[in-house]
This record gives C-alpha cells, sequence and structure tokens, in this order.
C-alpha cells in the first residue's frame, strides 16, 4: 500500500511513507507558531457537516509528541505524513508556519492531495531578513524577542505555569476564539520555539517548496503586517497559484474572520 520517498529538503534524507488513499474528501488543517489545532475550531464550526475535517498539533505542540532529536521540518513533516495517511486526508491546508508545512506535506506526498491550500504563508529567505522585517512592520518588542529564542521560551513556560492566575482575565481581553487560542498558544517545548523559527519560518525553504503536484490556492490578509503579501504575490504569479486577498484581514485571519476562511475553503479548496 505505500511507497518510499526521500523529503528533497536541502541536507534531508528522510525516508517516508508515501501513497493515495481512497475516500470522501478529507481536509487536514495544519497550525501556525504560537499556535495550535484550536486555532481552527471557528473555521471547522462554520464548514459544518458539508466537510470532513481533521486538525492535529504538530509536533512539539500541545498533545503531539515531542520532537526526539533536533527539531525540524523534516521531523514535522514525518508526523504529520502518518497522520495524513492515518486520517485518508485528500485536501490539507496550513496557516502561518502551517502553510510551509502543508507544501512540504505536499512535496513528499505528491499523489496524496486534490489540492492544497495556503493561509497567510510566510516567506522569509533567513532569519536576519524575518526578523529585520517584523522588526519593522510589528516593533521593537517583537524584535527583541525574535532575537532571545531562549529568553522568549522561558516567557512561554512561566504564562504556561500561571495559566489557572490569568486565564480568568483573558475573557475580558480577548473573544471566544482568541482566549481558546491564547491558552494554547504557550504548549511548546524548548526545542519546538526555536526550532519552529530557524527551521521552519526562518529557513529560506518557501521559493525551494514552491512547485508542486497538487494545484495551490493561497488567501491572504490584506493588512497582513508578519507574513509579506508582496512575496506571496510574486511566488503565486510564477507558479500560477490562485491567489486571493481579504481586504482588512490581518494575519490571524482563520481567527478573526472564520466565516470568511471557511467560505474560501469550502468554495476554493473543496469545489476547485
Amino acid at each position: 500500500m505505500t511507497l518510499h520517498h526521500a523529503f528533497s529538503l536541502p541536507g534531508s534524507s528522510v525516508a517516508l511513507p508515501t501513497g493515495r488513499l481512497a475516500g470522501r474528501p478529507r481536509v487536514l488543517f495544519l497550525h501556525g507558531f504560537f499556535s495550535g489545532r484550536v486555532a481552527w475550531d471557528g473555521v471547522r464550526r462554520e464548514l459544518g457537516p458539508g466537510a470532513e475535517t481533521v486538525a492535529p498539533d504538530l509536533l512539539g505542540y500541545g498533545r503531539a509528541p515531542r520532537p526526539r532529536g533536533p527539531y525540524s521540518l523534516d521531523a514535522v513533516v514525518e508526523h504529520l505524513a502518518v497522520v495524513a495517511l492515518r486520517e485518508r486526508a485528500t485536501h490539507v491546508v496550513g496557516h502561518s508556519m502551517g502553510a510551509i508545512a502543508a507544501l512540504a506535506l505536499a512535496r513528499l506526498l505528491p499523489a496524496q492531495f486534490q489540492r492544497v491550500g495556503l493561509i497567510g504563508l510566510p516567506v522569509y529567505h533567513s532569519r536576519h531578513d524575518g526578523v529585520q522585517l517584523l522588526g519593522r512592520t510589528r516593533g521593537p518588542l517583537l524584535h527583541a524577542v525574535l532575537q532571545r529564542d531562549g529568553v522568549a521560551h522561558l516567557g512561554c513556560v512561566a504564562l504556561r505555569h500561571t495559566r489557572p492566575v490569568w486565564r480568568s482575565l483573558a475573557p475580558l481581553l480577548v473573544g471566544r476564539a482568541q482566549r481558546e487560542h491564547l491558552l494554547a498558544a504557550f504548549e511548546h517545548c524548548r526545542g519546538t520555539h526555536a526550532g519552529g523559527l530557524d527551521e521552519i519560518v526562518f529557513r529560506g525553504v518557501v521559493e525551494d517548496l514552491a512547485s508542486v503536484r497538487p494545484p495551490v490556492v493561497a488567501l491572504h490578509g490584506g493588512r497582513d503586517r508578519t507574513a509579506p503579501l508582496a512575496r506571496v504575490r510574486t511566488l503565486a504569479a510564477v507558479h500560477g497559484w490562485e491567489l486571493e486577498v481579504a481586504p482588512g484581514a490581518t494575519h490571524q485571519l482563520i481567527l478573526d474572520r472564520p466565516r470568511l476562511a471557511a467560505g474560501w475553503v469550502r468554495d476554493r479548496v473543496l469545489a476547485g
């Protein structure tokens, strides 16, 4: 039932199972950095019973196993490949870091997916490029945090351990979807924190992964200050992706506008 394919990231030689599995359309949703499976709850509710969906935690997040070695895109995709085959996923949709993982998964399992959906795809050429750009668009605090992964993760640990104290205040500060997402955002290990940035978000592999066999559709917020829209436009033009820009939407489009995101999944990913 399975074949083996070598994952073709630079310097990678991980052999993983691949193969086409028949069945009803089923969407595999992949969350981003500082996130978790609950980020997709609103989108999945809006989709309703008309679509079968599965939203796992990525490797090192929430209920997913912790990485056995260094955190890498190879390791994340190896974990996701098992999930995709087990769940008989026919479509994959990723948000932010999850969009990078979606492209890598489609590269690894070229016959598995009918269509790939990318929401808020971050395209950075290097860590320096990403840190500098985010420092300009998101401010000096984030710029400082991104330069000190170890210190930043101590903050995640502190917030995770003090969650019983501050979770009662969360409803006063954010809406329901954002509250659940916030509660899950710090459920990751140190290797995941640093590796997610260095080995996935800032690794500079998106251009290499952009050419995949399944058709690709992309959705991007018009006011996304985290993932540069211009770079996604360029990739879409070069590779023939169908790109839709949501005016006024931010990087957290799946949380802020779940109905819009669900409609796009229904109309562009499933019905494309």
